[in-house]
């Protein structure tokens, strides 16, 4: 275990704490865009078929960003 707790010491010397001001920030809503339609139908059924109210809401919200019919 001796290297290991070498490893672990050295690492911890090498950790720095720091602060910094967040000036703003940028929500994103990520709903599987950059994936294929296919996938995102996939993904929308499953959704759906889960049937609670968090899914169907993320189904829905995932629809509306489907390119033409959302199918």
């Amino acid at each position: 275990m001796g290297d290991t707790d070498s490893f672990v010491e050295s690492m911890l010397r090498q950790i720095i704490g720091f602060r910094i001001e967040i000036a703003s920030l940028e929500g994103k809503w990520k709903l599987s865009q950059n994936q294929p339609l296919e996938r995102r139908h996939k993904v929308i059924a499953a959704l759906e078929q889960r049937g609670d109210d968090e899914s169907l809401a993320v189904a829905a919200l995932m629809r509306t960003v489907l390119p033409g019919d959302a199918t």
